[in-house]
């Protein structure tokens, strides 16, 4: 048992400990270390693969299980899976058919990730950038998303990369359609998942602390975007980045600066590092 206030961290990376330029800053770093050093799991959640995830742990010294696609794999520390929750086929081909009905390619690019695989129909600048920023991961041309999915038994998640106004629409009308089956929300405003309806970091979490027998009130989560909330709802204590949105920020329990301030790094000073708990130097919400 850790002799911290949790024994669990489980924290998003862009947005939250990531820059802008997708570093992870030595005070971040530094704090992860030293709540590891006191018995902590640090786990990092992210929408990311796992190859990139475990390229940040790995470089951070720390030594946990991983939560990658949002929520829909589970890895523990020596990159074993733990647990997979894909899309099954029809919903993967009835998800692609409808945002192809909504949108071309060239206003919305389409990424299916399989497994480990991660397939583009062009790589084209978007892709390049994408997998600049992903450390580990290589795209995969191919001319048939649907023929990869089948032969992989499903996919971990989608992405939708595009406009912000043209996404959200075709978010409102995969899930209205669809959403029995699958789930598309935002992870960045020009980025947006498609999962299996029941996949969340949330869901993932309280299935890996019930695993490791860690209660909900021993778990701090630490985040900054729309599918960090279900993280925030299966952890004891919630803190957002001021650089949240406002509905994010207001469903945390703490709001500290923002990722460009370090703001992870004083929320893991504060609430886990420091024998005296939370004081003056973080801002609780209303809720």
């Amino acid at each position: 048992m850790s002799r911290a206030r949790f024994s669990i961290i489980a924290s998003d990376l862009d947005g939250t400990l990531l820059t802008p330029d997708h570093r992870m800053p030595d005070g971040i770093t530094s704090r992860l270390q030293a709540a590891q050093d006191l018995g902590v799991t640090v786990v990092l959640c992210s929408a990311r693969q796992p190859q990139p995830i475990i390229v940040y742990r790995d470089s951070a010294g720390l030594r946990a299980p991983i939560i990658a696609y949002s929520g829909a794999l589970i890895m523990d520390d020596r990159g074993g899976e733990l647990a997979y929750w894909p899309v099954t086929d029809e919903a993967a081909a009835q998800a692609i058919s409808t945002t192809r009905a909504l949108a071309d390619r060239e206003h919305i690019s389409v990424y299916v990730y399989v497994g480990d695989r991660w397939y583009v129909e062009a790589i084209d600048e978007r892709v390049q950038v994408e997998a600049a920023a992903n450390p580990g991961t290589s795209p995969m041309l191919t001319d048939d998303l649907l023929r990869e999915i089948r032969a992989g038994g499903g996919f971990a998640k989608t992405m939708l990369v595009g406009p912000h106004e043209l996404l959200e629409s075709v978010r409102l009308a995969l899930n209205e359609r669809l959403g029995s089956m699958i789930v598309c929300i935002p992870s960045q405003a020009t980025h947006y998942e498609i999962l299996s309806h029941d996949v969340s970091k949330g869901a993932a979490l309280s299935w890996l602390a019930e695993r490791l027998g860690v209660p909900r009130d021993r778990i701090l989560a630490i985040g900054d975007n729309y599918n960090d909330l279900p993280m925030f709802d299966a952890a004891g204590t919630s803190v957002a980045v001021a650089n949240a949105p406002e509905a994010v920020r207001a469903r945390a329990d703490y709001v500290v600066p923002s990722n460009i301030d370090e703001g992870a790094a004083l929320a893991i000073d504060r609430l886990v590092l420091d024998p005296n708990g939370p004081n003056g130097e973080l801002t609780r919400t209303a809720g």
